[in-house]
């Protein structure tokens, strides 16, 4: 096994990025071709998948240090209850909304991707 490093932490969260993309794109291509029901199952997908990024990542942080755990931690949190509350609601709304700010602009990252891009700016 490997050590836990920032590295191997942007890794793990660059490929959450990608994993939402994936079921953000599906789930719009599913929604083009009238599939409200796909469209509606890839939303669930991406919310339980949101909801459990916390604990998953936990491996990837035992052993990093305290201040970059804190902030990593305080970030994951957020993004778990934002779709553990998704979840609790069962609004595919609100599960579609996880990730955008009130103010989002098509075409720029979503918070996840900006906190891991923030992540990264400031560990190397």
């Amino acid at each position: 096994m490997t050590t836990p490093s920032p590295q191997n932490m942007l890794e793990y969260l660059e490929q959450a990025c990608q994993q939402v993309q994936h079921f953000e794109s599906n789930a719009q291509q599913a929604l083009t071709a009238g599939n409200v029901d796909e469209y509606r199952a890839l939303m669930l997908q991406k919310a339980q998948f949101l909801a459990h990024l916390d604990s998953k990542s936990q491996k990837y942080c035992e052993e990093l240090p305290k201040a970059l755990r804190a902030k990593l931690n305080a970030g994951l949190r957020r993004f778990s209850a934002s779709a553990t509350n998704a979840l609790a609601v069962n609004s595919v709304f609100y599960m579609s909304a996880l990730l955008y700010p009130e103010d989002y602009v098509q075409g720029t990252p979503n918070d996840l991707v900006l906190f891991t891009n923030a992540l990264r700016q400031s560990w190397l």
